[in-house]
């Protein structure tokens, strides 16, 4: 085998094509709060999204105060920014309705 064939395909190489980070806006109903996991389900254009809430993200509601995961409750409305990377969606600021 020559070494041209191999040009590329070696373990150093870079990937052909890098998963890119989308980001999106999901509004709807939530359906499950998992506190443990920081987790979210939210029914959003009726589809269930599984959406992951880190301690950086930003919890809006009304009110100017510091709100956190544990007031958000099964039935809130909500707005919520995302970044998705490698098929993971993460919450970056979810606003309380």
């Amino acid at each position: 085998m020559a070494a041209s064939s191999q040009a590329g395909k070696g373990p150093d190489a870079p990937p052909q094509s890098a998963p890119k980070a989308i980001a999106g806006v999901i509004s709807g109903q939530v359906t499950s709060v998992d506190y443990q996991r920081g987790l979210l389900g939210v029914m959003s254009s009726g589809r269930k999204v599984d959406v992951t809430v880190l301690p950086s993200t930003s919890i809006q509601g009304k009110g100017s105060g510091y709100h956190s995961i544990a007031e958000i409750a099964r039935g809130a409305q909500v707005q919520i920014f995302t970044s998705v990377s490698e098929g993971k969606v993460t919450a970056q600021i979810i606003r309380l309705r």
